[in-house]
């Protein structure tokens, strides 16, 4: 694979670069924000590695733009700060997959090659459903040209079916499936099951019951 890291730390960076070297992998390296939206201008890349703390800038500020620019090669980030949090902030900003440091080289070669097995997402894949359209490159879903608030987890599985639609995967068309989870309620949140007023006396009376 072609794989981009970009990491500040010339030692972290060279240990990166020497790991997926000896697995057969096409390594381009950069240091910082600009060059490694460079770099991406310049070549086609099937994965980055990604640290968050870069002198010119915040990693998820460079992974929602790589997202936005149609990028859709993996991001996996490295990084200090292990709050959940912060690794939410990396999923929203369409980070795939998150390691904390200090990490084992042989976790990282394993993430590198389950990402890889994934692929990227094809550039410019987009999707109509009733009138949500959605951008999943850019992680993007509006009606009427307002945003609609989704979720990481959300994205994960529009995704994953966007993917299954590319690639003909038999079964019930995935964009019904979209559809279900996002035209019919405009974006608002599900009601939550648990709280539905007859089941929670259901399950009281059992409770005494029992």
């Amino acid at each position: 694979m072609r794989v981009m890291i970009v990491e500040d730390d010339a030692e972290t960076r060279a240990l990166l670069s020497r790991a997926l070297s000896r697995d057969g992998h096409a390594v381009a390296e950069a240091a910082s924000v600009a060059q490694a939206l460079e770099l991406a201008s310049e070549r086609e890349c099937d994965l980055v590695v990604l640290d968050l703390g870069l002198p010119d800038g915040e990693g998820t500020t460079l992974c929602a733009e790589l997202r936005r620019r149609g990028h859709g090669a993996p991001v996996l980030v490295l990084t200090a700060h292990g709050a959940v949090s912060s690794r939410l902030a990396c999923f929203d900003a369409g980070a795939d997959d998150f390691l904390a440091k200090p990490f084992a080289v042989a976790e990282l070669r394993a993430r590198v090659r389950a990402l890889g097995r994934r692929g990227a997402l094809p550039r410019g894949l987009s999707r109509r459903v009733g009138d949500v359209e959605l951008d999943v490159t850019a992680r993007r879903a509006t009606r009427g040209g307002e945003a609609l608030p989704i979720t990481a987890r959300e994205w994960a599985v529009i995704e994953l079916l966007a993917a299954r639609e590319e690639g003909g995967a038999a079964g019930r068309d995935p964009r019904h499936r979209v559809g279900r989870r996002l035209g019919a309620r405009g974006g608002e949140p599900r009601r939550d099951r648990g709280a539905h007023p007859a089941k929670a006396r259901r399950r009281g009376a059992a409770h005494r019951a029992g």
